[in-house]
């Protein structure tokens, strides 16, 4: 059973992975445009480079951009959450890449990276957000493109 009173529940995997069991890869990409991001990723997102879906869960966005053969990974702290979607990916036949990860810690080297979204997931650590948007600086090239959804839109274009 799992203790949803937790302090630090968006940090916990066990709470995570059991969320994503729940759901289904389907279910996600049919949630393209619930969230009304999806214009401005489609519109922004590098077309050169490696993207990254940082905190991809069930890698809606992943699935979505390389549909269109961008170059993108899914990562996710949730090892069962990216086992389950890597091996439904291959079975559809998407073009892309889930990994095992920590937006603390990405397994990226420096200026790395083309571009860098993650949608729903700095706003579940309790030490604030400064840590995994750090790292993000760190992994990505001069021109990028970063979108954080947290119950609004934050938009940084550079080049």
């Amino acid at each position: 059973m799992i203790d949803y009173e937790t302090n630090n529940l968006g940090q916990e995997k066990t709470i995570w992975s059991e969320w994503w069991k729940v759901l289904k890869p389907e279910d996600e990409i049919r949630m393209w445009d619930y969230y009304g991001g999806r214009q401005w990723i489609t519109k922004y997102v590098p077309r050169f480079g490696k993207v990254l879906e940082a905190g991809c869960g069930l890698g809606r966005y992943v699935f979505y951009l390389s549909s269109f053969d961008i170059d993108i990974e899914g990562l996710d702290f949730s090892k069962h959450t990216i086992d389950f979607v890597s091996e439904w990916q291959k079975s559809k036949g998407f073009n892309c890449r889930f990994i095992d990860g920590d937006v603390c810690d990405l397994p990226y080297e420096n200026n790395s990276l083309s571009g860098y979204i993650s949608l729903g997931v700095i706003e579940h650590f309790q030490e604030g957000p400064q840590k995994a948007l750090n790292e993000a600086n760190k992994i990505y090239t001069k021109v990028i493109m970063l979108i954080i959804l947290r119950n609004f839109i934050f938009f940084k274009y550079f080049s």
